[in-house]
């Protein structure tokens, strides 16, 4: 289980979209791994020390960027611009609306 949480933890790392499924598991493996014993093996300590950390910076970068749609107008137009080029016509078909139309309502509040 420790070297299950070491694996998570590295992972973690590399692929920060799931961020939080692996960090989940990769504390979850280390305090398996501990079992009956008082203290955490060594690998379950790096596991477990790298997750927290990956995890603390996740949540660091997807709250800044979240701050950042919300509050710089130019940031979020460059994000729109980008996403239409992208996916336009397919978004506005699934949706019924641009991708730029639903970000304006998702952070002006509105909910129709």
């Amino acid at each position: 289980m420790g070297i299950a949480s070491l694996v998570c933890a590295i992972i973690f790392v590399t692929w920060p979209f799931f961020a939080i499924i692996l960090a989940g598991f990769a504390i979850l493996f280390a305090s398996l791994s501990r079992g009956s014993d008082v203290n955490f093996h060594s690998d379950a300590k790096i596991g477990l020390g790298t997750a927290i950390v990956a995890l603390c910076i996740s949540l660091s970068v997807f709250g800044s960027v979240f701050l950042a749609l919300k509050t710089n107008d130019e940031y979020r137009h460059n994000v729109e611009e980008t996403m239409d080029a992208l996916y336009g016509s397919m978004y506005e078909d699934l949706n019924g609306e641009t991708f730029g139309e639903s970000m304006e309502r998702f952070f002006s509040g509105r909910s129709d």
